[in-house]
């Protein structure tokens, strides 16, 4: 009987010590892109008839949560990509997936 109560609290103590890990690199991607689909599926043209169709995103843990930037990616009538300078995206979250600020382009 000691045996099971033992291991349910240790259990129960790993399962407390994981939730207190914050988020993954996948599910902090998802919140941003989520909070910025507006601005990076707005399909504003630009210059050589290319307009926004969505976002690529990288994100990289700090020591006090998430730093994302996103880059628009534009594509041509064609169908061809590219990745144009300056309408970056940057967020800034807690480890818990709460933005603390924004930088570059309004969402």
């Amino acid at each position: 009987m000691n045996t099971i109560f033992l291991l349910a609290s240790f259990f129960i103590a790993q399962a407390a010590s994981n939730s207190g890990s914050g988020m993954s690199e996948a599910q902090i991607v998802e919140i941003a892109r989520q909070a910025t689909l507006r601005y990076c599926q707005d399909h504003e043209a630009v210059f050589g008839g290319y307009y926004k169709t969505r976002c690529e995103f990288i994100a990289s843990r700090t020591s006090d949560g998430w730093f994302v930037s996103g880059h628009p990616v534009y594509e041509n009538s064609r169908g061809q990509q590219s990745i144009v300078e300056g309408g970056d995206v940057v967020l800034y979250y807690s480890i818990t997936g709460e933005l603390i600020s924004h930088e570059g382009a309004h969402f």
